[in-house]
């Protein structure tokens, strides 16, 4: 309809049962009515956006040559044998960096190439089923439960990973910080920082923020509803590019390998015959929210796989965008299931509370932790992924720092005790994981500190770069001269001082 007023015309959806190719078309004028015939491509047709109706012109007829592109990108393209064994070698390649000591991986190392033509002729022909899982129990830096998938499986996880990446990372938001390239725990510190800058105009303003947490999320994730998104995400990019040359990512990649491959790791129930590493009891005080063996049925992704911390960023996208665009909520950002918003108005992060809590239930069936919500000034200061952000200043978390003591007193002990090669280069990469993440926060007083043990003790195995980022070895030892003693787990006390000749 047009010309509303005094007079206009419209037409009709409805074919002319004569010819369907016409249909009625109504004018009026100043009262008077002509029904006429005429081609439905003049139609009009309504539809609804923000801020009111307006109306569309119907699309015309498509040409053979769209008919004929389409048609083309439709069809998926089917990977060579020798195209997949290329992709399953990079995957084995990707998925042994910082593993080459593992049992699982020395036993498919063993026979390399006749496991990798194995692994690719069951992936090509659908064979493909996970194998076994090994589940334990990590205390550090919380009480957690671990599903560790077999080697084999882990570059099958590689390789879906590969394939799927570039095209998931085009709808993820910037402010999505987890398992992404360029990204991490460092990024969404900074980010947040930013944030907390932005909002309050460099602390000169008032200005708050809210933290909150999904309770249970990895065990709460419907993997039927997962892989539904997932389907979804891959039906909706077929037909866009995916590099400068103007291919299409239906040319790019084997949709229906992806998506079977998709379909088994995502279905898969770890539980089901696993093996249990540690005593049993050690899940009695774990929460059963925190367990896959109590979630729900078809509920819950393995802690530990590669792909799922990928199906986790994808799962909440959605929420993503519903935060960013409906709720205009600028300064929010999510690091798996943790989300910061900064803001203004305390009341407005007050109501957007309910507003999260609401969605989360009705889209995913998930809950906010009760216990696990803040809401105060930015002047405050707040503990965001193990640091401290207080009026533009990094600072370590008390739980980054008690556990950095901790590790300095495990290497004092066991330098004193059981001065054994495994012992030693375990305690020296676990004191650089903690120094290389404080390295980025105002914290020259604790490494100052921990300076000082380790150039104290005796014997002093280990010492501090001059920056005071990294622990080495101490050139005045051999420290491959301290291996494991199989007869006598005791060291006399005058081999910690043989000096290197």
């Amino acid at each position: 309809m047009n010309n509303v007023g005094t007079n206009g015309n419209y037409w009709s959806s409805s074919p002319n049962p004569g010819n369907a190719d016409n249909a009625y078309n109504l004018n009026f004028n100043s009262g008077e009515v002509n029904v006429n015939n005429n081609n439905r491509n003049n139609g009009y047709v309504a539809g609804s956006r923000t801020g009111g109706a307006q109306w569309f012109r119907q699309p015309r007829k498509l040409t053979e040559k769209v008919i004929e592109r389409q048609q083309l990108h439709t069809a998926s393209m089917h990977i060579t044998h020798e195209q997949l064994l290329a992709d399953v070698f990079q995957a084995y390649y990707d998925a042994r960096r910082h593993k080459r000591n593992t049992a699982s991986q020395l036993r498919f190392e063993m026979n390399l190439e006749a496991n990798l033509v194995a692994l690719t002729e069951a992936i090509e022909t659908g064979s493909y089923k996970p194998g076994r899982s090994v589940c334990f129990i990590v205390t550090k830096p919380v009480k957690r439960e671990v599903f560790a998938a077999d080697f084999r499986d882990r570059v099958v996880h590689h390789l879906l990973y590969n394939y799927l990446s570039p095209m998931f990372e085009r709808t993820f938001i910037e402010d999505c910080y987890s398992c992404r390239k360029g990204k991490g725990t460092l990024y969404g510190i900074r980010r947040t920082l930013h944030h907390m800058r932005s909002c309050s105009h460099n602390f000169t303003r008032k200005a708050y923020i809210l933290k909150i947490d999904i309770r249970g999320y990895f065990m709460s994730i419907d993997r039927r509803q997962l892989l539904g998104i997932l389907n979804a995400t891959l039906d909706r990019y077929a037909q866009r590019r995916c590099d400068a040359e103007g291919r299409h990512w239906v040319e790019c990649i084997d949709y229906d390998m992806v998506k079977r491959l998709m379909a088994v790791i995502v279905m898969n129930d770890p539980t089901v015959g696993c093996l249990v590493k540690g005593n049993r009891h050690e899940w009695d005080d774990l929460p059963k929210d925190k367990s896959l063996f109590t979630a729900r049925e078809g509920c819950g992704l393995p802690i530990g796989n590669l792909t799922s911390q990928l199906f986790s960023n994808v799962y909440l996208t959605r929420f993503d965008h519903w935060m960013k665009r409906r709720c205009r909520q600028r300064w929010y950002g999510r690091y798996v299931d943790d989300m910061m918003v900064v803001g203004r108005s305390r009341r407005t992060l007050a109501w957007l509370i309910r507003d999260v809590e609401r969605f989360l239930h009705v889209s995913y069936g998930l809950v906010l932790h009760p216990h696990k919500r803040i809401l105060q000034p930015v002047t405050y200061g707040i503990n965001v992924l193990g640091m401290h952000l207080r009026r533009g200043v990094l600072l370590p978390g008390r739980r980054v720092a008690h556990n950095m003591r901790m590790a300095v007193n495990d290497y004092l002990v066991d330098a004193l005790r059981h001065p054994f090669l495994t012992i030693i280069r375990h305690d020296r990469a676990r004191l650089n994981s903690y120094l290389g993440m404080i390295w980025h926060s105002a914290s020259l007083r604790l490494r100052l500190r921990v300076c000082h043990a380790l150039f104290h003790s005796e014997p002093a195995l280990l010492l501090v770069c001059g920056n005071m980022k990294k622990v080495s070895d101490n050139p005045s030892y051999r420290l491959a001269d301290f291996m494991d003693n199989a007869a006598d787990n005791r060291v006399h006390e005058t081999f910690y001082h043989r000096k290197a000749g």
